[in-house]
């Protein structure tokens, strides 16, 4: 991409600071149990080693962390056309 498209858009999620609900446990899917107000995670701002992170607690095999708000790019031609078609 170049920054004609790109410009102004804010392509990196959230920092942890600002709240667990957009970080999904799951899937990361529309819907998809967060990290917010679980008794499994925190984030911790006076770590002394990272001086603030996310602490979470092993509870599966596998354990997830996904950024889950989607961004809907639409450039000049695409909206354009998409416009003249739902008309």
């Amino acid at each position: 991409m170049n920054k004609a498209i790109t410009d102004g858009v804010v392509l990196q999620p959230p920092s942890f600071s600002q709240g667990l609900n957009v970080w999904a446990r799951g899937d990361g899917t529309a819907g998809s149990d967060t990290y917010q107000g679980t008794a499994t995670a925190a984030y911790v701002p006076a770590d002394l080693d990272f001086s603030g992170c996310l602490e979470i607690q092993k509870t599966d095999a596998t354990q997830k962390l996904r950024y889950m708000e989607r961004h809907r790019f639409c450039l000049d031609v695409t909206c354009a056309s998409q416009r003249k078609s739902k008309r």
